[in-house]
């Protein structure tokens, strides 16, 4: 079944996919590195 909607977030083109695909990866990194220091600093309490 094709619905537009669902069509145009996949063929994003140019700067906004590129844009969206950064924020993905950045916002990926950053939950990483806070789950990182979270547990550290679990840790050290412990």
């Amino acid at each position: 079944m094709d619905r537009p909607g669902q069509d145009n977030q996949v063929r994003v083109c140019g700067p906004t996919a590129s844009l969206m695909f950064i924020i993905g990866n950045v916002s990926e990194f950053a939950s990483d590195q806070l789950f990182i220091e979270a547990s550290s600093y679990l840790r050290q309490r412990n």
